[in-house]
């Protein structure tokens, strides 16, 4: 094309020098003579955009809207056709959408939008969205992608192996998470143990676990060894989990000896969700029930679902009784979930526990402002401050027997805190056993009261409430805790039912404020408590009272999960909106319409919070227009002031001008 143009120039300029030489066009006439050569370019642009829930994939049923935009970036008009492909990952068309004739004008921009609605059963992976503009014999192209999920997608478990050594008439507790990748349902995880030892030693709790794309859960494993049970000697068996289909295996090694070993690994609180590189730290406790000083071989790593290791530790240690030391790893580089495990080794005996943690996305925060100067820096504040979380909110026990919470505080001021002790009230106290008494923490240390419940034969039976604080001299939150205390399982489940329906009523209702707030989020959590309370039902009417229990507890559990993130939705809302006061009118009493919003949090009533908000919202939509109008106004009427000024002070200079004309009179005629 190009050569095409200089061929045409070359031979337009030869007639011209011709003509001029031969005087067919003058040289005068030849310079408004112009050469114009039209130019035809386009481009285009395919965009698919974020799916509409949470997740970064689309799943069954949800709509891809793909848009593909033309523009017209050359000198004339064009016309031409667009073609919008959609190719899943085997390379195979499921969607195309075409469009003729299109006319684009110089510098205009086109959009076109088809919508791909995601099958039932797709194939899972990478799909392309592609844009083709055709015109003239040119094209132009351009695609972007888009991932598709279905199902459950991938079931994954914390752990691998759990190994564990325990003497004859003791147990031990383990935590099994399981969460679900790149999954579109939810589902339910069904446990099971092989036959005969050590799988008859075992017990979860809850025995199935409900599982959403959004949540992870867990279980509890109480494996206990009969007293009776007096043959030393290593045991194996497998754990299984099922879900959709899916089985994942967890080897368990029981080791039956009177040389026993506890291991515990935390991953602090704070450290639940950390950045890629970061340090993870980890509490190990271990203690022994024989005498004597011995050397142990710990080994610590990160492991991801498939057991591969991302760092690794080893180190021997010495103990008597009891010994507490940190493990500090390096979280891999890639997000997701990981497990933090320790596996102590002596002789026979080995001992493995776990815990897991998040790594998430991070930006890195601004750089402090820089000191002013000319000020001194001020002086540090000593502050003093605790706060208290419950390993449980929810306990059940039949009269008679044991049950437990830890309570965990930590120290969030800038001093030592010294001997804390936790309040418990709601209960006599003679129920009640408290390990340690007290501790001192340090700063931003936390440290764990394991709280033992003793419910004697004569409790009577109902729900209590339990309000727990530490405190001496500075208080830490008051968090409550449900204890329900029963004669048999069935009026466990009972009363559990009660209590579930109460804060059922409660969630629903708290739901109403959908009509202001977007709640749409936290009503697939209230899908999960739904699911899970008819499954209860269900074994309830079976007469499996302790599955039953099992279902009514995490159903509560959720429940006041609903009831809490609508809480801090609406406190949210109503902080935002008391930030923007500053916009309102002041002919509006908007202070009242914010007490009224608080008050209607606190004494949870959903079906009116939403008036106050929509009120304040017009407050501020009027707000935007109320202070540019007083702005605009008194603008206005100084430049109508000015005109009138200016017309004013014509009038009278033009005034005085005839007047001093009148004085001088006529002219007087040249001599």
């Amino acid at each position: 094309m190009r050569y095409k143009i200089l061929i045409l120039l070359v031979l337009l300029i030869s007639v011209s020098l011709y003509s001029i030489k031969t005087g067919w066009i003058s040289s005068e006439t030849l310079q408004y003579i112009q050469v114009t050569v039209a130019i035809e370019q386009a481009d285009i642009t395919v965009d698919v955009p974020d799916p509409p829930s949470s997740l970064s994939y689309y799943c069954p049923g949800e709509v891809v809207n793909v848009s593909n935009t033309i523009v017209n970036s050359g000198s004339s008009n064009i016309t031409g056709n667009l073609l919008s492909r959609i190719l899943n990952p085997n390379n195979a068309e499921v969607h195309s959408q075409n469009w003729f004739g299109i006319d684009v004008q110089v510098g205009e921009n086109k959009i076109y939008n088809t919508l791909y609605t995601v099958p039932t059963n797709p194939v899972v992976g990478t799909y392309t969205a592609e844009g083709n503009f055709s015109y003239g014999t040119k094209f132009v192209y351009s695609n972007d992608t888009f991932e598709v999920r279905k199902g459950i997608g991938n079931f994954l478990v914390s752990t691998d192996r759990i190994s564990v050594t325990i003497p004859p008439g003791n147990h031990t507790t383990r935590n099994i998470t399981f969460w679900l990748q790149d999954a579109c349902d939810n589902t339910i995880v069904f446990l099971n143990t092989t036959s005969d030892i050590p799988g008859n030693w075992v017990n979860f709790m809850p025995n199935n676990v409900l599982l959403t794309p959004f949540i992870t859960n867990l279980t509890s494993m109480n494996i206990s060894v009969p007293k009776s049970f007096i043959t030393e000697g290593t045991y194996s068996g497998t754990i299984f989990a099922y879900a959709n289909g899916q089985v994942r295996s967890i080897a368990l090694n029981v080791t039956v000896s009177g040389k026993a070993f506890s291991l515990n690994v935390t991953v602090p609180s704070y450290k639940k969700e950390v950045c890629p590189g970061e340090d993870v730290p980890a509490i190990i406790g271990i203690s022994k029930n024989f005498p004597g000083i011995v050397d142990i071989n710990m080994t610590h790593q990160i492991k991801d679902f498939i057991g591969q290791v991302y760092d690794e530790e080893n180190e021997t240690l010495q103990m008597n009784d009891s010994l507490e030391t940190v493990s500090v790893l390096t979280a891999p580089s890639t997000t997701g979930y990981y497990t933090f495990s320790s596996t102590l080794q002596h002789n026979s005996s080995i001992v493995d526990d776990s815990d897991t943690f998040r790594v998430i996305e991070c930006v890195a925060p601004p750089p402090p402002p820089l000191p002013s100067r000319g000020r001194g820096v001020p002086p540090l504040v000593k502050i003093y401050d605790i706060t208290l979380r419950l390993s449980t909110n929810l306990l059940t026990v039949i009269r008679g027997n044991r049950t437990s919470f830890i309570a965990y505080v930590n120290n969030t001021g800038t001093e030592t805190a010294d001997s804390i002790k936790l309040s418990i009230d709601g209960i006599p106290m003679t129920w009640i056993e408290i390990l340690p008494m007290e501790l001192s923490i340090s700063p931003g240390e936390e440290k764990e009261y394991l709280v033992v419940i003793d419910a004697p034969v004569d409790a009577e039976v109902k729900i209590y409430r339990l309000g727990v604080k530490a405190r001496d001299g500075i208080e830490s939150n008051k968090e409550i805790l449900t204890l329900v205390v029963a004669r048999d399982p069935k009026e466990i489940a009972d009363l559990l039912l009660l209590e579930l329906e109460r804060l059922r009523a409660l969630a629903n209702e708290s739901l109403s404020v959908e009509e202001c707030i977007d709640v749409a989020i936290i009503k697939s959590y209230y899908n999960d408590a739904e699911l899970a309370r008819e499954r209860g039902l269900e074994e309830y009417g079976l007469e499996n009272y302790e599955k039953a229990i099992d279902w009514f507890e995490h159903a509560i559990t959720v429940y006041e999960q609903v009831i809490s993130r609508v809480d801090i939705t609406v406190e949210m809302e109503i902080s935002t909106t008391n930030s923007s006061k500053f916009i309102m009118p002041p002919i509006f009493d908007s202070d009242k319409q914010l007490i009224l919003a608080n008050t209607y949090l606190i004494e949870k009533n959903y079906r009116r919070i939403c008036e106050p908000i929509e009120e304040l919202r017009n407050y501020i939509m009027i707000g935007l227009v109320f202070w540019p109008v007083i702005v605009i106004i008194p603008i206005i009427l100084i430049i109508i002031f000015v005109i009138f000024y200016q017309k004013k002070r014509k009038k009278d200079v033009i005034a005085i001008l005839e007047r001093v004309r009148k004085r001088l009179g006529p002219p007087k005629p040249e001599a």
